[in-house]
């Protein structure tokens, strides 16, 4: 297979192998992942064969693994029909890599959109539960508790680890609550895997966690 997905090694589009197939200059040239094929939207070429470009181009580099074949060209040759040729470049365009989709959402509490954030919230906890075949993301939460910018992150029993030792975990309804506060919010963030205690309760790492920090 040219372009193997498998989270568990790493794998998202490519093994690193070499291919040789017969299309000239397209030969002993190692396998590429397709990772970033939704990049390279914006080549406009009316087919493979034509270097003439149709329209604005947004980016001189296109598809494949030389950059030469345009968004309206990709997979062209292929033996599909057109409903199958569409739902294979929406598959590339939404390619699996090693980042999630839910890496990098977030929702903020403010007091007046609990339920609507709330639905939100349940789907960011969801997913920092899940663990195989790779974690998906690390959820983390910021707000101001008593004054002070506060931080936590989420566990697997679903409770929040403040960013102070001597302190018991938060509930989710505990941290929601300082956004019912006037002028306050409670922010929720899915990170990477394996970012959630630096960016949530040690942000530089030393150990202390970041509430003890000013202690």
């Amino acid at each position: 297979m040219c372009h193997p997905i498998d989270p568990a090694r790493g794998i998202f589009g490519t093994e690193g192998l070499m291919s040789s197939n017969g299309q000239p200059g397209e030969k002993d040239f190692k396998i590429p992942h397709f990772r970033d094929q939704y990049q390279k939207v914006g080549m406009f070429t009316p087919s493979v064969r034509s270097s003439a470009h149709v329209g604005e181009q947004i980016r001189g580099f296109g598809f494949n693994h030389n950059g030469a074949t345009s968004g309206a060209a990709a997979l062209a040759e292929l033996p599909m029909t057109d409903t199958e040729m569409e739902q294979l470049r929406s598959f590339l365009f939404a390619f699996p890599s090693n980042m999630a989709p839910i890496v990098g959402q977030q929702v903020t509490f403010t007091g007046s959109n609990n339920n609507t954030a709330r639905r939100r919230l349940a789907l960011l906890m969801q997913r920092a539960r899940v663990t195989s075949p790779v974690p998906e993301c690390d959820l983390i939460a910021k707000a101001v508790a008593d004054g002070d910018a506060r931080g936590w992150v989420f566990t697997l029993d679903g409770t929040f680890l403040p960013d102070r030792a001597e302190e018991s975990s938060w509930s989710r309804n505990q941290i929601t609550a300082l956004a019912a506060r006037r002028d306050q919010a409670a922010t929720f963030t899915c990170v990477p895997p394996g970012a959630g205690r630096r960016t949530g309760v040690d942000r530089d790492h030393d150990g202390v966690l970041d509430g003890d920090d000013g202690a």
